[in-house]
């Protein structure tokens, strides 16, 4: 049986000790950048050479588990880097279970080093960096906030509103305009409600209805009343009592279904059963971490937009993805383990992101920077047969 955390953790030891190459340079020397003819930057042009980094990580306490995915993608990356003979830092990972220590935890890794940070990956522990740090070697920060940037700080997130947004766009983009949204009724329902609102007004799209489900006993109310389909299911014709073929409304084109695999696997056979013709996109949450083509034959014809890495068309780190996958949490944090990948891709990538024209293939997404805001363009796909056909 492979051991791969074992595996990365002695790669890792070794990684510490390593000692920059009299070759190597800082990540604001000049490097040579290359794009190919769509504006994305080559692998052969990610050469900027940074001495140390320093990791800041929860990988104790309630958040260590995210925090070793993460890590773990992160050092998974780097040990194929090395494997391809291109030039590694020095790491050191700093715990930063307790979330009020961030800043010492900052100033640790600065005066033991680093010429880059990457942490943390709370959203409290963000935002007290931001707001306290004095920030002196470039830093990209693991989640997302509203406030203003500093120079140095760059902002990398696996948000649901950018996946919100995505779904708005890819929706836009086939000529969807007028959309029904099914959302749970909670904080993170909510928010993907909102953001895919602003996206898809703001595209010249229109909300048409939308509603909120709470219990699986009562979706299929919830979903009959959302199409707005007769509550009468007979009616006597000819003095015979008759089924009445459910009729859905005809005033929207689309319908938004905010929800996780298994919602999902609930809600689309109900929409079925009450002939709703217009298509249904979902976000990445719909889409399961493990392939599983039987339960997911009830999701067929849904369009779900999701990352390469999620959709398994994540280009040369296909492989790299496969043997991480045999670690026992990574169905639950598959997201954060290429959130790890990227991370590491970004350290070489982000001096040349800073060409607004420029865009990278992560296994996130494709990505750009703006305002200081790493931007995950999404892949659409279909599921047809229980599986995922990626359409662009």
């Amino acid at each position: 049986m492979r051991m791969l955390r074992p595996f990365i953790t002695l790669f890792f030891i070794g990684l510490i000790g390593c000692a920059p190459s009299p070759q190597s340079h800082n990540v604001d020397a000049q490097t040579d950048v290359a794009f190919n003819q769509a504006g994305e930057i080559t692998r052969a042009s990610l050469s900027s050479q940074i001495e140390s980094v320093s990791l800041l990580l929860p990988v104790s306490g309630p958040q260590a588990a995210a925090g070793k995915a993460v890590r773990d993608g992160f050092l998974a990356a780097a040990y194929e880097a090395k494997a391809r003979g291109e030039f590694i830092p020095s790491l050191k990972v700093i715990d930063t279970q307790a979330e009020n220590n961030v800043v010492a935890n900052y100033r640790e890794a600065v005066e033991s080093g680093a010429r880059y940070v990457v942490g943390p990956l709370t959203k409290p522990g963000v935002e007290q960096l931001i707001a306290q740090a004095s920030f002196s070697v470039p830093t990209l920060v693991l989640n997302e906030t509203p406030q203003s940037l500093p120079a140095d700080v760059i902002q990398f997130g696996l948000s649901p509103e950018n996946d919100a947004h995505e779904v708005a766009y890819k929706a836009l983009e086939r000529g969807h305009t007028k959309a029904l949204v099914l959302a749970p009724k909670s904080a993170w329902g909510h928010r993907m409600q909102k953001a895919f609102y602003e996206a898809f007004q703001a595209g010249g799209g229109h909300i048409v209805e939308s509603a909120s489900y709470d219990s699986p006993k009562t979706l299929a109310s919830t979903v009959r009343h959302l199409l707005k389909v007769s509550d009468k299911e007979e009616e006597i014709i000819d003095g015979k009592k008759a089924k009445i073929k459910p009729i859905p409304r005809t005033d929207a084109d689309m319908i938004f279904l905010i929800g996780n695999s298994a919602q999902a696997r609930q809600i689309k056979p109900i929409l079925n059963f009450y002939y709703a013709q217009m298509d249904v996109f979902a976000p990445p949450s719909a889409v399961s971490a493990v392939n599983n083509p039987m339960a997911d034959r009830d999701l067929n014809g849904v369009y779900v937009v999701d990352s390469p890495w999620q959709l398994n068309h994540a280009y040369e780190w296909q492989t790299l993805k496969n043997r991480l996958s045999t670690e026992a949490d990574f169905s639950d944090h598959a997201r954060l383990y290429g959130m790890g990948v990227d991370a590491f891709l970004l350290l070489r990538a982000l001096p040349s992101l800073q060409n607004e024209h420029a865009q990278f293939n992560g296994v996130s997404g494709k990505l750009t920077v703006k305002n200081g805001r790493v931007q995950r363009n999404l892949q659409l796909g279909q599921y047809r047969n229980g599986a995922i056909e990626v359409l662009q």
